[in-house]
Formats: C-alpha cells, sequence, structure tokens
C-alpha cells in the first residue's frame, strides 16, 4: 500500500532520448561556434573586452530561432513519449481483459512479465529520484511474495491465503489512495499495477483453477473458510496473514526509523510516514514523535486487518468478489478522469512547453539534461 503514485505524479516527464541529447548538443555546439565567430566590427581591429555574462554559457547568446527549434524538438519527444505509453497502457488493458476473461488461471504469467518490467523501471527511476524508501510499503512486499508463489512454491496453500487476504488491502488502497488509470503516465499505470494485478491473479487461481493443479489453494475439500476453521480455526487462517505483516512491519521499520533514519532526515528522502496523504493521521498522535508512529502503524495495521478480513468473506463468494474487482476497477476509471478532466487538461499543455523550454535552457547552458519522470 502506498502513495508514491502521488509523488510521481509530479513528475511525468521522461528524460531525453539519446538522439534528442544529440540534437540539443549540435546545437549547442552550432550556437558556440556562432559567438565564436568574428562580427563585421571586430574583424578589422581589436575584439571587444569580454563582458562576465558573455563568457563561459552561451545560453544568453543563443540566437532566438535555435531556442525555439530545440524546445520545439523537446516538447514534441515529450509529447511522443506520452502518446507511446499511452498506446501501451490500452495494449494492456486489452491484454489483460482478453487473458481474463479466456485463460484466467494462466494470467499469473501476463502478470509476471509486467512484474519483471513494470518493477525493474519502478526501482531504476525511485533511486534515481529519492524516492527508493517507497519501495518498501506494503504493495511491494506482496507483488514480491507472489512472484514466489507462482513460480517457486505453487502448492503452498499458506502463501496463496496471504496474498488473497492482503490483496483485499491492495484493492482498498486504490479507492483510499486514489490509483488512477490515466493511460499516458507510466508513473501511475505502475501504481495501478501493483495494487491492482495481485488481486486479479489470485481471483483467476481462486475460482478457475483446479485446486492441486497447477496451484494449489485449498488444504480441504470443501475450499471454505468455515471449513478450514473447524479444523484448523480461524488462527490457521489470519495467523500466517499477521505473521507476514509483522514481518514487513519489522523490516520497514528498522530501516525507515533505525538503519536510514538518518539519511531520511538530512536528504529528505520521501516516506510513506511523511506523505502527505497520511498526514492527518500521523497528526493524531501529537508531538511526541513515538506517538505519532505508534499511530502511523496502529492505523495502517487497522486499515489492514479490516481489508483482510473483507478478502475473506469473497473468499467463499464468486459473485461478491467478482463485482467487488469491477467496483474497483471502475473507482480507479474515475479516479482518473477525475484527473485528467479537472487537473491534467487545464495544465498540460502549459507545462508541456514550461518543461520543453527548461530542458532545452539547461542543456544550452552547458548541463546535462535532468532525469524528470
Amino acid at each position: 500500500m502506498s502513495t508514491e503514485h502521488r509523488q510521481t505524479s509530479l513528475h511525468l516527464w521522461s528524460t531525453m532520448s539519446s538522439s534528442s541529447t544529440k540534437g540539443v548538443r549540435q546545437r549547442r555546439k552550432t550556437v558556440e561556434k556562432t559567438s565564436k565567430e568574428p562580427t563585421e566590427e571586430t574583424k578589422g581591429g581589436e575584439s571587444e573586452p569580454e563582458s562576465p555574462t558573455s563568457s563561459g554559457r552561451p545560453s544568453s547568446h543563443a540566437p532566438a530561432d535555435i531556442q525555439a527549434e530545440v524546445v520545439a524538438e523537446l516538447r514534441g519527444k515529450i509529447l511522443f513519449r506520452h502518446e507511446l505509453v499511452f498506446v501501451l497502457s490500452c495494449i494492456n488493458v486489452f491484454a489483460t481483459a482478453f487473458i481474463l476473461g479466456r485463460w484466467p488461471v494462466e494470467y499469473y504469467k501476463w502478470h509476471s512479465i509486467k512484474a519483471v518490467v513494470l518493477m525493474t523501471t519502478r526501482t531504476y527511476t525511485f533511486f534515481k529520484q529519492n524516492y527508493h524508501m517507497y519501495l518498501l510499503d506494503l504493495c511491494y512486499f506482496v507483488n514480491v511474495l507472489v512472484m514466489v508463489y507462482v513460480w517457486i512454491l505453487p502448492h503452498n496453500a499458506m502463501l496463496f491465503r496471504i496474498i488473497f487476504a492482503l490483496s483485499g488491502t491492495l484493492t482498498a488502497s486504490i479507492a483510499l489512495f486514489r490509483n488512477s488509470l490515466v493511460l499516458h503516465s507510466h508513473a501511475f499505470m505502475t501504481s495501478l499495477w501493483l495494487h491492482l494485478s495481485p488481486p486479479l491473479m489470485a481471483w483467476g487461481i481462486r475460482w478457475h483453477a483446479t485446486n492441486g493443479e497447477p496451484f494449489t489453494y485449498c488444504i480441504t475439500d470443501a475450499c471454505s473458510v468455515s471449513a478450514f476453521a473447524a479444523e484448523h480455526g480461524y488462527w490457521g487462517i489470519f495467523g500466517p496473514v499477521f505473521a507476514f505483516y509483522a514481518f514487513w512491519i519489522i523490516v520497514h521499520y528498522s530501516i525507515v526509523f533505525v538503519i536510514k533514519e538518518k539519511a531520511v532526515r538530512e536528504q529528505g528522502l520521501a516516506t510513506l510516514y511523511a506523505s502527505s496523504s497520511l498526514r492527518p493521521l500521523v497528526a493524531l498522535g501529537g508531538d511526541a514523535e513515538w506517538r505519532r508512529r505508534a499511530v502511523y502503524f496502529g492505523g495502517h495495521a487497522v486499515f489492514a486487518a479490516i481489508s483482510c478480513i473483507g478478502a475473506m468473506i469473497m473468499w467463499s463468494h464468486y459473485w461478491i468478489h467478482t463485482l467487488y474487482l469491477c467496483a474497483v476497477m471502475i473507482c480507479s476509471a474515475w479516479n482518473g478522469a477525475t484527473f485528467m478532466f479537472h487537473v491534467f487538461s487545464a495544465r498540460y499543455q502549459d507545462e508541456l512547453k514550461a518543461k520543453a523550454e527548461a530542458k532545452a535552457q539547461i542543456s544550452f547552458d552547458g548541463d546535462a539534461p535532468p532525469t524528470i519522470l
């Protein structure tokens, strides 16, 4: 469960491609060459003294037409990247719907392909942007557990129960943290995939796989919560879930508040604890830091417990489970529509131009283009 999409929504722009960078550098050389050529006033006599503002940075002497050309080129490349991500996102939506309808049990393969690509790019970009503490959020742990289950321990029914229960937490987070279906944004689509794809995979296995082939998800013939509870007790249902959740809390707390506490404070690393979405909850702890942390983890645990209980209700009711997932997907689409029409459409063209101009200015100033995602 994470709010990194709120942070990355401010960074919807990618680095320039190598060809773009090469083009900018060529134009920069042209500007520098132009500025070094003798003018009519200085050809036959002594050069004028060089002012402090004219040395070092060619941006102040870059002809307006060349600057405009560079801005237009960069703007076009940024726009092309958004269009490409939009098309790939549409393909992903179509493929996901088709696979879940035609081969629901095989959906884990499609999920795994996306996991390799999206988790790799998310890890790289988050480390580049100092957002890597978000990688300690619960949703990433659940996605790792999914890969362990489907590829290493497919007959471990306990792992599937943990995944199924925590899928309730992931889907509830879509509404709570406004995960959005924004097709042109790699950041938004990755965050939505993190929270929605594991529950979809769990749905396909739970209701369409034959128990034991290729996955084991029940250890009783009835495969119901009541039958399992009668044999193993309710602690047998929720105990492994709580144990995994406690493991996540220990790891999360140890790294964020102990091992990396100084780096988080001094470098201003973004964390879920300090995010604006949970700031009202954390503030309930008052001024004492230990109380604020206790409220944060306590509130997180209550939310996870309630959503896990809801998931166990859906374990025994196909239509409730199916309609719930449909409602969650509609919610993500509504969040995306709200963002597109109330926020994005009003500022996109202005921001696109501003980003292109900023990149052009940095290039003319002689610095390497920044990583903006």
